[in-house]
């Protein structure tokens, strides 16, 4: 039978040392890994990544983009805000502190396998969460298989 492993990290800003964002997605790998291969995997976070390309809000990846979708492309992962169209301000997910750059660094992953399962992934700028970052909120249809007694 299949489970759901929901996980939330925060990574460094793309700004900090090579080693110390090394060591976060080195990390992250590792605790993947560690995962029931068949259960529904979700990751999500504020990742600092601007990952280009597809229906995200950035045409290039920043570095932290770019790990993310290396440690996304080795675990047969998708990132979710990039799956889906919605107008620039449904896909921001950070304002600076002076209000001028809006960004998606903020990301939801879901392994391939449940990809289909998950039906869209906005963000809700109405919403008051005391935060710079604004409010994602991800639609999933999960069908799980109950465990089979003896």
């Amino acid at each position: 039978s299949s489970g759901i492993n929901a996980e939330y990290g925060v990574c460094p800003t793309n700004e900090k040392m090579d080693g110390v964002k090394e060591s976060f997605y080195t990390q992250l790998s590792s605790f993947i890994d560690k995962l029931p291969r068949q259960d529904v995997v979700l990751l999500g976070g504020d990742f600092n990544a601007r990952v280009g390309g597809g229906n995200s809000l950035h045409p290039v990846s920043n570095d932290n983009g770019q790990r993310l979708e290396d440690v996304c492309a080795l675990h047969q992962l998708s990132i979710g805000g990039t799956m889906f169209q919605h107008r620039d301000h449904h896909k921001a997910t950070w304002r600076s502190p002076d209000g001028k750059n809006l960004t998606q660094i903020d990301h939801l992953c879901i392994g391939d396998r449940w990809r289909s399962s998950l039906l869209d992934v906005r963000v809700f700028w109405s919403a008051d969460i005391g935060s710079d970052h604004f409010l994602g909120r991800a639609k999933l249809n999960i069908k799980l298989s109950s465990a089979k007694s003896n």
